[in-house]
C-alpha cells in the first residue's frame, strides 16, 4: 500500500476525531455555563441561597447520582464562578477548553480590571505599570490615549486566549 494515501486516510479520520473532540468539549462548556447561570437565578444572585445552604451538596448529590463523577460541590461552585465571571453566552469561544476557563477564572481580577476599562475608568496604576506596558508593546515614554490602551488590552488578552486552544 503506498504510504502517502495511507497517509491521506490517516489524516480525514484524525481531522474527524479532533472536530468530534472540539464540538464535545465546547458542549461541555456551554453546559458548565448555564448550570451555573441556573445556580445563580436559584440563589437570586446570592452567595448562597435563601433557604439554606444545601443546594449546592444536594444537587451535587442527585447529579451523581443520574450522570457520575464529575459533580462535586466544588466544582459545582466553579460553574457558578464561571457563570459569574463570564456572563455573556456569546464571549464563549470553542477554542478554549473547560480546563482554560477554569484557569482563566483563577487569574485575580482579571474579570475585574476588564470591567473596569470597559468603563473608562483606568486606573493610574495599571497605565504605569511597566509590565502592562510592555505586554501592550508600548514604552513608558509613548503618548497614548486611554481608548488606545483599552484596544491594546483587548487585543492582547484575545491573542492570549487564542493561544491556549
Amino acid at each position: 500500500m503506498n504510504k502517502a494515501f495511507y497517509g491521506e486516510i490517516k489524516k480525514i479520520l484524525s481531522d474527524a476525531r479532533n472536530k468530534v473532540y472540539q464540538t464535545a468539549n465546547f458542549a461541555m462548556v456551554e453546559a458548565y455555563w448555564q448550570i451555573g447561570k441556573s445556580i445563580v437565578e436559584e440563589q437570586n444572585g446570592e452567595e448562597r441561597a435563601e433557604y439554606g445552604t444545601g443546594l449546592l451538596k444536594e444537587l451535587s448529590n442527585q447529579m451523581t447520582r443520574d450522570f457520575g463523577k464529575g459533580f462535586t460541590v466544588a466544582n459545582l461552585k466553579n460553574m457558578r464562578q464561571f457563570y459569574l465571571t463570564f456572563p455573556n453566552s456569546y464571549a464563549l469561544r470553542s477554542e478554549l477548553s473547560w480546563t482554560h476557563y477554569r484557569l482563566l477564572m483563577r487569574v485575580e481580577n482579571v474579570a475585574q480590571e476588564i470591567q473596569t476599562l470597559e468603563q473608562g475608568k483606568t486606573p493610574e496604576d495599571i497605565i504605569r505599570d511597566p509590565y502592562v506596558l510592555e505586554f501592550l508593546g508600548l514604552s513608558p515614554n509613548d503618548d497614548f490615549y486611554e481608548s488606545d490602551l483599552e484596544q491594546a488590552l483587548i487585543t492582547h488578552l484575545q491573542k492570549f486566549l487564542l493561544e491556549l486552544g
